[in-house]
């Protein structure tokens, strides 16, 4: 069912955030409050707006009357925020948002992003225009020590200029369980790109593992966490606007550092290893940085960097592959746009499965990715070798996209197995040797 969004709200209170986080020689911040906003009196409050947006309830009529535009295809939303107006969307547990654009092109438009339950999924959301205020774009936590994810997001038009103006994503220190940014792509932040670290250092304890992410040219630094990995992304400082560290691990803590660019340009330290008195631990492999400011590192408190295998100090300014560059096609996504070139769905859900676990293997004669088709959640344990994908599955989906022959499959549990919406259960008595699906039987409790 398409969702509406509408701009239906006026400007929130804008109050302190849950705790203040010193910076390393800096004194207590504040920041927006992303839990409770607070002021929305509008047409309809905070919560009834997110139902309404999840069940797809409001009328065409009402959101030409709340100033919205509607997308000019069927691939995502558009939600268009008014002068001097600031948008609140609240994401509660188990929800998704997804497939929307906000437009923050206006004069003073301001959106907050607040996620604070357990398993909520944010993904395909690009916002377009300089973001007004100075508080936190995205606020989010999994409170209930489980885990959350933020994928196929652009927040790369940044935020207006200032010092402490705009921050990315701000990671609250109610956070316990975990979280996975992957593919996000955050520039021009006055106070952090990923901010990440309050849950070691003065919360919870929750960890956050990013992954193929691009930041550029923002300041405190461009990815900030306790504990957690930092994967494949590209962190650059240029001359046209603020230059952040490239990485700062906060103790106490232990982060990982792996098939990274820290492009600093001499700017700032590539790495930085504590802070507050505490030092980190850091591990670094297969990771280009930059050494010319004061050697490219610094270990305050003691921390410790360890330089494993791979590492040089020749890093690129580049946008990891599947990390989107403007707001339009974050808001499309990664699946809409190749579901054209791989039209097959095979999914594997185990959520009414009599084991806790199935383990599966499957070869295409085609190419393969991991999709979020059926709502699923890519699994990064999941793996795909060329033509081949594996993985295991509990009470939640895998799903894949592929083109081809289904050539191959083996299942070890009771998970259910669909292909092009259409359970697989028994083998046809004359199969089409050209049809993408070969249904498979099994006489005992697990076939392979």
């Amino acid at each position: 069912m398409r969702k509406i969004y509408a701009g239906i709200f006026g400007l929130p209170e804008r109050m302190a955030r849950d705790v203040a986080v010193l910076d390393d020689d800096e004194s207590p911040l504040t920041y927006a409050n992303t839990t409770d906003s607070g002021g929305n009196d509008g047409l309809l409050g905070r919560r009834r707006y997110l139902q309404t947006v999840a069940a797809g309830l409001l009328t065409g009529a009402a959101a030409a009357a709340a100033g919205t535009g509607a997308a000019s295809d069927d691939d995502y939303d558009v939600l268009t925020v008014g002068a001097g107006q600031n948008e609140v969307i609240e994401v509660d547990s188990g929800e998704t948002l997804e497939n929307l654009l906000i437009d923050c092109t206006a004069t003073g438009a301001d959106v907050t992003i607040a996620a604070h339950g357990t398993d909520w999924t944010v993904r395909n959301v690009g916002i377009e225009g300089r973001v007004a205020g100075s508080g936190a774009i995205f606020g989010v936590s999994d409170r209930a020590g489980n885990t959350s994810r933020m994928e196929n997001v652009y927040i790369g038009d940044g935020a207006a200029r200032g010092h402490r103006q705009g921050l990315g994503i701000w990671v609250a220190p109610q956070h316990s369980g975990h979280i996975d940014i992957d593919r996000v792509n955050i520039q021009e932040m006055g106070d952090n790109s990923f901010y990440c670290s309050a849950p070691m250092h003065s919360g919870a304890g929750g960890t956050v593992d990013i992954s193929n992410c691009y930041s550029r040219d923002s300041w405190v630094a461009h990815y900030r966490l306790g504990e957690g990995t930092v994967s494949n992304c590209t962190a650059v400082n240029t001359s046209d606007a603020d230059d952040g560290r490239g990485i700062w691990a906060w103790a106490p803590g232990d982060v990982v550092i792996e098939d990274c660019n820290l492009a600093v340009g001499g700017r700032h330290y590539s790495i930085v290893a504590g802070a507050n008195g505490r030092g980190s631990n850091v591990r670094v492999r297969d990771t280009e940085y930059d050494t010319g400011f004061n050697g490219g590192f610094r270990r305050p408190s003691g921390g410790n960097i360890e330089l494993e295998s791979g590492n040089g100090t020749d890093p690129a300014d580049v946008v990891p592959d599947g990390c989107p560059t403007e707001a339009a096609e974050a808001a499309t996504g990664t699946d809409a746009a190749s579901s054209t070139a791989l039209p097959n769905v095979i999914v594997f859900d185990g959520r009414e499965a009599d084991s806790s676990t199935t383990e599966y293997e499957f070869t295409v004669s085609g190419a393969v990715e991991p999709s979020t088709d059926e709502d699923a959640t890519i699994d990064a344990a999941a793996d795909v070798d060329g033509n081949t994908a594996s993985g295991v599955v509990a009470n939640y989906l895998d799903a894949f996209r592929f083109d081809g022959r289904l050539e191959s499959m083996s299942v070890d549990g009771d998970a259910a197995v669909r292909v092009n919406g259409v359970t697989v259960e028994s083998t046809a008595d004359d199969p089409d040797s050209s049809a993408p699906v070969r249904p498979i039987s099994g006489s005992g409790s697990a076939t392979r």
